[in-house]
């Protein structure tokens, strides 16, 4: 999923990222030590791999948290939520915000979307992914009103519209994996299928 996010972002360098570990590229920027996007895939997986097996406390929370806090910050989890739900990641609303900062500071094509996104299934009423999943949204932004002024703030389908077309997307590459496999290979293999369980058959 954060693979199709950054593809619907249209953002190639978190398309390249999410492959090679988008998790351990935020945390290299929350611990001072950032990679940069023009090394080679090598010397990316190999720093990556570093992040992700290090033995020290301090950089295993900051993966963890880094972890956690993209695949919410793309569906539009606010750092108070996050606190809320993992209260033993993100001790602090304080330290939700600061790692959230940062993804989108590194990740900026990403909140461009999330503002795309949105009031495009505001403007159209839905949305509809490549293999023409549709999903209606009806309450995208609401208007409140704040010293007089009337604001738009997110409404209960805000964060719906995010995780629609990564999701659905992903759930729809994944069925026609099935089917290819189930009838393009059925004796050697396909015959054998009997469940899916998240991204694996």
């Amino acid at each position: 999923e954060s693979v199709l996010t950054a593809y619907f972002a249209r953002w190639p360098d978190g398309i390249r990222l999410a492959k090679l570990g988008i998790h351990s590229f935020i945390a290299a920027h929350v611990l001072g030590r950032p990679a940069d996007v023009s090394w080679s895939n090598e010397d990316l997986k190999a720093y990556f791999k570093e992040i992700k097996g290090s033995k020290d406390p301090e950089v295993q929370r900051v993966y963890n948290a880094c972890k956690r806090c993209v695949h919410g910050s793309n569906y539009g989890m606010s750092p108070l939520k996050m606190m809320r739900s993992e209260p033993d990641t993100f001790p602090t609303v304080g330290y939700a915000t600061k790692i959230q900062e940062t993804y989108f500071e590194v990740a900026a094509p990403i909140r461009k979307w999330h503002l795309q996104t949105q009031l495009e299934a505001d403007k159209s009423g839905h949305l509809k992914n490549p293999f023409g999943y549709k999903l209606q949204l009806n309450h995208v932004f609401q208007h409140v009103k704040e010293c007089g002024q009337w604001v738009r703030k997110p409404g209960e389908d805000a964060n719906r519209a995010l995780a629609f077309l990564p999701q659905s997307t992903a759930a729809a590459v994944l069925k026609e994996a099935m089917i290819r496999f189930f009838f393009n290979r059925y004796e050697e293999a396909g015959q054998y299928l009997r469940l899916q369980v998240h991204d694996s058959l």
